[in-house]
């Protein structure tokens, strides 16, 4: 529901806080509705967004790609002025740029002319837009993910030493020192949010918009057109009617090429790609990106909470409670580059040792999908069979090369199997240019069938123990929620001294310790270890046990001083391990304390999901009851009375009550569906793709196919020739449930033969057929 939201704040013009409708205003100003009035069809004016001097040849009515260069520059020379005008509509979009004074913002709220000649109006700029935009608590708890994890980066031991040194003496730290992060943390969130979500939909505009939302653009443009071009008298012709069509598309087309143009420039803008003879637009770009973008960014980002792992835990739970078959579609392309992607980086995807990778289960899915190395004949392949031929030549042995030889080759050399076992790029242009999509069925409730549940350490979802990471697999148990597990710190030797470290320093018993380094420190616990001594030796000896554990403990983190200072580690990474255990229990504790708190939303889905399946079964079971007693809804008996019209279920109505008089019993007969169509009607509804080739076509308006269901969910087929009063049975075959399982996998091309290939059907249309 948010994406549809989203979606409609950027693209449907419908609503009036759109980006869509605020770019209407500057690529159709709306003289009329804006106080001003259009003299005629001469003086309208519609803007595009410019960029460089050849994006005013985008429009231009002369067949600019096979001009000469000479002829190409004259033009752009001619459309100098119109070029400037149009880039200044532009600007004054996007807002108050560097340099540009308060008073000129207050003098647009009011109509004046440019010095460019566009007719200024109180129309909404860029800035404003972005400034009521709301993005949904998912898009925020990812935005605050990437912000914590770079401030955790971004603090250093030294750091961490100087807070304490702050605490240590009493001192305020200043709140813009303590709590604002460094402008460097929200550059890469302004990066995904540019580059990934507003200005990646922008440029693809054209393949995003919904049909709605064109027709809704369309009819917008159109009304704006007739308030602008209408004339003084209100008479119309069809002359004036081509124009609107006209101008509606040229129209159309100038919005679709403003959105693509804005997300051109956003991205342009955060990454710095102007040309040198684009200076103002650079200037421009900057302004927006340190100011505009990055004051929003800042602004959701500072107060964003992140809520991943909590929304992935109850996800987890409400996803069981749904009845609705949940689909995606992914059209060839994108999956090719996922699996390409996936295959390549799987030393990142797949946290594991070598011994362990074949045994993923992901990394055996990838093992089937990618290609074989000897489907294609790249240059790699070819120089490694030169190389294995060589090398035979040497040994004055040869044996062949086989599929093995090549791969075990290219396994030697670094990336050699993995790039050889790449979908090639033709493969992707080709998937790109056909476009076919495919519908993938997920499995809501597939805790009923994997049972080894466990969070990731890494990605934070719930996986199966199969695709987690390799310390997570030696574990067999459930995880319905995520445990806290404290980092240990560095290890030293098969052994993590800081952890040591901390128990000891957490002993109610031990008193205020005040060494900076670990020698000191390891002398101060040599004097408590002499206290503790003297204690027991004055003390009685029921508290000497006591002492002895105590004195243990101490000789722990003697050698725990001694291992850190001997690797010449310094008390900071001590301080910064502690910090850092205090923030991860306090994210533990919050995570706990936010799924209780949600836990009621898992529990009312719980509930709907009961109440929708008891009325569900309920309809059903009245749907099964109408069906056997072959009962209709009185309103339909009385309207084929009236009509005079037969229907075939009150007939089976009738049978079914001579039957049950004609039994003691009170059973009724219960009747499967069927139905014999023409050949004719099958092939017209390309149920049927082709016969047999040597069966006259003349006989084709005398053969038809009886389709009879059967009580296991299989479908009888009879083809049946039928001259005059004779009726023959050519052949019958059996569509069974199973063959019906694999047409609904496969694509909508697929085709099915029977009889030998006497009739051969298409499996999508017959799927909806016997639907």
């Amino acid at each position: 529901a948010y994406f549809s939201k989203f979606h409609d704040s950027l693209f449907n013009v419908e609503h009036e806080d759109s980006l869509c409708s605020v770019i209407l205003d500057w690529t159709l100003p709306d003289r009329q509705g804006l106080g001003g009035e259009a003299k005629g069809p001469g003086d309208i004016q519609h803007y595009v967004f410019v960029l460089r001097d050849e994006d005013i040849l985008e429009f231009c009515d002369k067949d600019i790609k096979h001009m000469s260069a000479e002829d190409r520059q004259e033009v752009l020379n001619n459309k100098a002025e119109e070029f400037q005008k149009h880039q200044y509509n532009f600007i004054s979009f996007l807002g108050s740029g560097p340099g540009d004074k308060k008073d000129n913002q207050k003098k647009d709220k009011t109509k004046h002319h440019g010095k460019h000649g566009a007719d200024q109006y109180q129309r909404r700029t860029f800035g404003e837009w972005l400034g009521k935009l709301i993005l949904n608590s998912d898009v925020k708890s990812v935005f605050a993910c990437i912000k914590d994890f770079l401030e955790d980066s971004l603090q250093t031991e030294e750091s961490f030493m100087k807070l304490v040194e702050f605490e240590a003496a009493m001192l305020e730290v200043a709140d813009d020192e303590q709590n604002e992060p460094e402008k460097e943390v929200f550059t890469p969130i302004l990066t995904v949010f540019v580059n990934s979500i507003l200005g990646h939909l922008l440029e693809q505009c054209s393949k995003v918009l919904t049909t709605k939302m064109e027709s809704s653009l369309s009819a917008e443009i159109k009304a704006r057109l007739h308030r602008i071009k209408a004339p003084r008298d209100g008479k119309t012709n069809e002359r004036y009617e081509k124009e609107i069509e006209k101008d509606t598309k040229e129209v159309e087309g100038k919005m679709l090429f403003n959105l693509k143009q804005l997300g051109v420039f956003l991205r342009c803008a955060l990454n710095g790609d102007f040309s040198p003879q684009q200076r103002r637009m650079k200037e421009l770009g900057r302004w927006i990106r340190d100011e505009t973008l990055m004051d929003f960014v800042e602004h959701v980002a500072k107060d964003a909470e992140d809520k991943v792992e909590t929304d992935l835990t109850l996800d987890l739970y409400e996803s069981h409670y749904t009845v609705n078959e949940i689909t995606i579609s992914l059209k060839t392309d994108l999956l090719l580059h996922l699996s390409n992607s996936l295959w390549w980086f799987q030393d990142k995807v797949i946290a594991l040792t070598p011994e362990f990778v074949p045994q993923d289960k992901l990394y055996q899915v990838l093992m089937e999908l990618q290609p074989e190395v000897q489907q294609y004949t790249s240059k790699k392949v070819k120089d490694v069979v030169a190389n294995i031929k060589l090398r035979q030549a040497s040994e004055g042995v040869v044996t062949g090369i086989s599929p093995k030889d090549v791969a075990d080759e290219l396994k030697r050399s670094k990336h050699g199997y993995e790039s050889a076992r790449l979908w090639p790029q033709f493969m992707n242009l080709i998937a790109s240019e056909t476009a076919v999509t495919h519908n993938f069925t997920i499995k809501s409730r597939f805790l009923q069938h994997y049972r080894d549940l466990c969070f990731c350490r890494d990605c934070q979802a719930p996986i199966l123990r199969s695709m987690a990471p390799q310390k997570q697999r030696g574990r067999s148990d459930l995880r319905l929620i995520r445990l806290y597990r404290p980092d240990l710190g560095l290890e030293i030797g098969g052994q993590f001294p800081l952890t040591d470290l901390v128990k000891v320093l957490t002993m109610k018993d031990l008193p205020v310790l005040k060494s900076r380094d670990f020698m000191s420190l390891k002398y101060e616990l040599e004097e408590c270890q002499k206290l503790a001594q003297d204690r027991m030796s004055r003390g009685a000896k029921s508290g000497a046990q006591k002492e002895f554990a105590f004195i243990a403990e101490l000789d722990k983190g003697k050698e725990a001083c001694e291992t850190m200072r001997a690797s010449g580690k310094t008390l900071s990474s001590f301080v910064k391990l502690v910090f850092k255990s205090l923030e991860e229990r306090q994210e533990q504790h919050e995570y706990l304390a936010s799924v209780g708190q949600s836990s009621d939303k898992v529990e009312k889905s719980k509930k709907a999901y009961k109440e929708q399946l008891s009325n569900m079964l309920e309809s059903l079971t009245r749907v099964v009851q109408a069906s056997e007693e072959a009962r209709l809804p009185e309103v339909f008996l009385r309207k084929a009375e009236q009509k005079g019209v037969s229907l075939k279920l009150a007939r089976v109505a009738k049978i079914n009550r001579r039957a049950s008089l004609s039994k003691s019993g009170h059973e009724q007969n219960a009747y499967m569906p069927s139905a014999t169509i023409s050949l004719g009607f099958l092939r017209s509804k390309q149920v049927v793709a082709w016969i047999q080739q040597d069966f006259p076509k003349n006989q084709y308006k005398r053969v038809s196919f009886i389709f009879s269901a059967v009580e296991n969910g299989d479908w009888e087929v009879i083809a049946m020739h039928k001259e005059g009063r004779a009726a023959n049975a050519l052949f019958k075959f059996r569509i069974t449930m199973q063959e019906i399982e694999r047409m609904r996998c496969a694509g909508k091309t697929a085709k099915v033969s029977y009889e030998n290939g006497w009739v051969v059907i298409n499996a999508f249309s017959l799927l909806q057929l016997l639907a």
